[in-house]
């Protein structure tokens, strides 16, 4: 029975985490209309990071001197990091596009566990993130959102890899070495390591000048705001969280789910829905649900 909960909690975390980031790529496309991609990034961590800064105050004596060596590979793989390079990535590439491959994740974090963590995943695991990528791979060549390289800026695409690639380091860290640890804990110690780093970047681009604030960065700057507080601040507790109790390899296929997210939101924005893509999210579904075994 408890078992059962854990996989039917870890299940409704996943899809709440998917949907949180799965528009956080449409915050960073609005951000970046009148923000620069560092501006953006460097707003969006400092905002964050002080977010969690009351509770990095109530849990702070919890973290003890061995646990900061590993809170700061989470700070600088599992946000820093790639809040910079998916900013820069978007400025060549959709946000659709820079969410179809985040479905990379889950295959990075299974090749970095397995070489430099020491991770054992059962045989279901493996077949399930090897049909979600299937779906994930469907995603990528059909539909109106579909990954062409012939029209995208290939080294923008690097990026959002790159930093895919950076949370792989971070949500194995924490199965391995933090795996009993308050995902509160976990989240404020990270982010006050990046408080002060980023506080001095958003001061150095000038966000305390008045003449920094034009109308069209008035206007745009809930979508940042959005951003850090959804898609950074909240969405880091709650996949720390599924990573302590699922498993880094499961927390991972929410980036299978990502792709779908964004599909319907354009949907519901006016694009059509092919029977490819139809396809493809439903095998990705079957995948996610082999990956809980």
């Amino acid at each position: 029975m408890k078992r059962d909960f854990t996989q039917w909690s870890g299940t409704a975390l996943l899809v709440i985490i998917s949907l949180i980031w799965g528009s956080s790529y449409l915050f960073m496309k609005k951000g970046l209309i009148a923000f620069t991609p560092v501006e953006m990034a460097s707003i969006r961590l400092a905002f964050t990071s002080f977010c969690f800064l009351p509770i990095f105050l109530v849990h702070k004596n919890s973290i003890k001197p061995h646990h900061w060596k590993y809170l700061l590979i989470i700070a600088i793989t599992g946000s820093g990091a790639p809040a910079f390079l998916y900013a820069i990535g978007q400025t060549g590439i959709t946000s659709s596009v820079a969410g179809i491959l985040g479905a990379l994740n889950p295959i990075f974090t299974i090749l970095v566990g397995v070489t430099l963590y020491g991770l054992k995943i059962n045989t279901e695991k493996y077949l399930g993130i090897g049909i979600g990528f299937l779906g994930a791979f469907i995603l990528i060549i059909s539909g109106p959102n579909g990954l062409d390289f012939s029209s995208q800026n290939l080294g923008m695409s690097f990026l959002v890899v790159l930093a895919v690639f950076c949370y792989a380091f971070s949500s194995n860290t924490i199965q391995k070495y933090l795996p009993t640890m308050n995902p509160l804990a976990i989240s404020s110690g990270a982010f006050f390591l990046l408080l002060f780093p980023n506080l001095a970047e958003a001061v150095h681009v000038g966000v305390l000048q008045e003449s920094f604030w034009t109308t069209a960065r008035k206007e745009v700057i809930i979508f940042i705001l959005l951003l850090a507080f959804l898609g950074t601040f909240l969405a880091n507790i709650l996949y720390f969280h599924l990573v302590q109790k699922n498993g880094a390899v499961m927390a991972a296929t929410v980036s299978y789910l990502i792709p779908i997210v964004s599909i319907l939101l354009g949907v519901l924005d006016g694009e059509k829905l092919s029977e490819w893509q139809i396809l493809g999210m439903v095998t990705i579904l079957v995948g996610v649900y082999l990956s809980r075994k």
